[in-house]
């Protein structure tokens, strides 16, 4: 399985659609075996799903992404976990282990109503 998280200053990028790198990450039986940092082969959402493919990912992890990207990214087969904050190996850590959650303050515009429990991004 490979997860791709955006990433700024070895952080997650708060917004997906600002990306400019990726922290890709070979998982074997549960657990990290190769780490890597790319560049995202263009600008903008459609580039960044192309890259995605690109790279051929399984899943994501990122701040905040429109539902739109989601969308697109869904259609290809990438699971998708916007919301997220801190640190790419503690989500993906946390992503392993079944303890990812995501923050309601780095949710996309689309979570402006969240109540907590919000199904787009992941948020438990």
């Amino acid at each position: 399985m490979r997860i791709a998280v955006s990433v700024e200053d070895d952080r997650i990028h708060p917004n997906f659609a600002e990306t400019h790198w990726f922290r890709l990450f070979e998982v074997e039986r549960q657990r990290i075996v190769r780490d890597l940092t790319v560049p995202s082969l263009g600008e903008g959402p459609e580039a960044l799903v192309a890259s995605l493919g690109e790279y051929r990912v399984n899943a994501l992890v990122c701040g905040g992404i429109d539902g739109k990207t989601r969308a697109a990214l869904g259609e290809t087969g990438v699971l998708v976990f916007g919301g997220i904050i801190g640190r790419p190996e503690d989500a993906v850590n946390a992503l392993l282990n079944g303890t990812l959650t995501a923050s309601k303050q780095e949710c996309s515009e689309s979570c402006e109503a969240c109540t907590g429990n919000c199904k787009s991004c992941q948020i438990k």
